[in-house]
C-alpha cells in the first residue's frame, strides 16, 4: 500500500508505543484515547509484574468488575490479589 506524503496508516505511532513500552508512553497513550487521567503508578505496577489488586483496578477503572479482570488477567499468567 503506499501513502501520499501527508498520509499515514498509524503503524509509526502504534509501533512507537509499543517499542517505548514505558509506563509513561502508555498513561499518555491512554489519556489521548479515553480523555481522562491515568494513574501513571497503576500503570507500573502492571507493567512491572506486580499483582493486579482491588485498589489498581478501581483506579484505571472505577466502575471495572474485580472479579471478572482479575479471572482475565489470572488466565493470562499475570498474578492476582484479591
Amino acid at each position: 500500500m503506499t501513502f501520499a506524503d501527508d498520509e499515514s496508516d498509524g503503524t509509526e505511532w502504534l509501533f512507537g508505543l509499543l517499542a517505548d513500552g514505558s509506563a509513561e508512553a502508555y498513561a499518555n497513550f491512554a489519556e489521548e484515547n479515553w480523555d481522562r487521567p491515568i494513574d501513571l503508578d497503576a500503570v507500573r505496577a502492571i507493567l512491572t509484574g506486580a499483582p493486579l489488586t482491588r485498589h489498581i483496578v478501581a483506579t484505571l477503572s472505577p466502575t471495572a468488575n474485580f472479579e471478572r479482570k482479575a479471572e482475565r488477567v489470572h488466565a493470562l499468567g499475570h498474578p492476582v490479589n484479591p
